[in-house]
């Protein structure tokens, strides 16, 4: 009894930790990033970076729910001890993810300017701002897909620590790379999350290194991809979160921008 207290404690250890250092990391880094924008760029771009977060919920839904709703079935299937499964849904959820990602950035150049003029109810610095903003981050949204997609599933694969070193890397780069960039104003903090998230991504390569993983990249074929199904059903949960917090994002800015300025 005693010898299966420890070992669950160790494993519970293992994930509580680094679960709780990925959420400070994320909400420090929300309040230094707002400090940096504020100060270096001004409160107008803070006010750009707060009116974007209706499309950074978007640009991250994929990522989110498919990494979520994915790494439990996966671990389903690697309980069954079915790793070609897990393998395939881990692969066909990355491509997936991936292409959502590059339509994101298809659409950023013509899509920003009508997006922000719609979320700031018309044009004016704001406006340019908010478009700017968001351009860059509709253009990183396969960057930020992948990010997020993969932290869940090192989760999964016993690897909860390079999921915290992952997030809490790309928080530092931001942060760093905000002091750098105050001359590209708005567009330059934008910037610097992309490139958080995008420099962060050779701790992936400890894991692809790894001789102990479960699931790998396997080829597949077009009736492969309804596998994804799996991920999409386990990850409603996540969607219904995300889409709160979009509706919630907008609402708020709405009924602000129309009652305060």
């Amino acid at each position: 009894e005693n010898r299966n207290n420890r070992l669950l404690n160790a494993k519970l250890n293992k994930y509580i930790v680094p679960g709780i250092m990925m959420s400070l990391a994320l909400q420090l880094g929300n309040i230094v990033d707002t400090i940096f924008v504020s100060n270096l760029i001004g409160v107008e771009a803070m006010s750009a970076v707060t009116m974007s977060l209706p499309v950074e919920t978007i640009v991250q839904l994929t990522g989110y729910c498919l990494g979520v709703g994915g790494s439990i079935a996966a671990g389903n299937m690697l309980g069954k001890r079915d790793k070609e499964g897990a393998s395939r849904l881990f692969s066909a959820t990355f491509i997936v993810t991936l292409v959502v990602g590059l339509l994101f950035s298809l659409i950023a150049f013509p899509a920003a300017g009508p997006i922000a003029r719609f979320l700031v109810s018309g044009d004016g610095v704001l406006t340019t701002y908010t478009r700017d903003y968001i351009r860059i981050s509709m253009l990183g949204a396969p960057v930020i897909g992948i990010g997020l997609m993969m932290v869940n599933y090192l989760g999964v694969e016993n690897h909860p620590e390079l999921a915290s070193v992952y997030l809490i890397a790309a928080n530092v780069i931001n942060l760093m790379l905000d002091y750098i960039f105050p001359p590209l104003g708005v567009t330059g903090a934008s910037l610097s999350t992309v490139l958080g998230f995008l420099f962060a991504m050779v701790v992936f390569l400890f894991y692809i290194r790894s001789d102990k993983r479960n699931i790998s990249f396997v080829r597949l074929n077009a009736k492969d991809f309804g596998i994804v199904k799996e991920a999409v059903v386990t990850g409603v949960p996540m969607l219904v979160f995300m889409a709160t917090n979009f509706v919630k994002a907008l609402g708020l800015n709405t009924i602000i921008m129309n009652q305060i300025g």
